[in-house]
């Protein structure tokens, strides 16, 4: 099948549409987008699996990890020696929901969720400052969060992006 890509994600119009509604409602119906897309059901399933065979797509539950884990945190981390490797071994930490290298004053940047402060002390003493190539930690509490999005996709950038 060839591809029209019109919005430059790499995906033909009626790709694009069934991303987006699944984004919206992942468990949607087949019949349903078929419907919305003009396509029969049968082809939306062959191109769902298609999408998700080819990692352009997830379908997945997310749930609400303030259910069990109260306190969110982000850590400011300066590392001396392997930015890579000390990343990495931040990264393997179970508390740790993202990490990334960066530029600036620090190295790398985490995102910890724990149940409560001690939880968050024994993070970042026991886990993360322990790291010998660690050799200083700013940790930020999150006191409310005013945006937070799970989509996996192209940024809706609209009409005010220009190529």
């Amino acid at each position: 099948m060839a591809s029209h890509d019109t919005d430059g994600s790499g995906h033909d119009p009626q790709s694009a549409a069934i991303i987006a509604m699944l984004r919206e409602d992942g468990r949607r119906s087949y019949a349903s987008i078929a419907k919305d897309v003009g396509l029969s059901e049968a082809a939306v399933r062959q191109r769902v699996q298609r999408l998700i065979e080819q990692g352009h797509m997830q379908i997945v539950a997310i749930t609400n990890p303030l259910d069990d884990f109260k306190l969110s945190s982000l850590l400011r981390i300066r590392v001396s020696g392997d930015v890579r490797a000390t990343a990495a071994q931040i990264g393997e930490i179970a508390e740790v929901s993202f990490c990334v290298i960066v530029s600036g004053d620090c190295q790398v940047v985490a995102e910890v969720m724990c149940r409560d402060g001690h939880h968050l002390l024994t993070v970042v003493h026991e886990s993360i400052e322990a790291l010998p190539t660690v050799t200083d930690v700013q940790t930020m509490v999150y006191l409310e969060a005013v945006k937070q999005t799970y989509q996996w996709g192209t940024w809706p950038l609209g009409e005010h992006y220009s190529r």
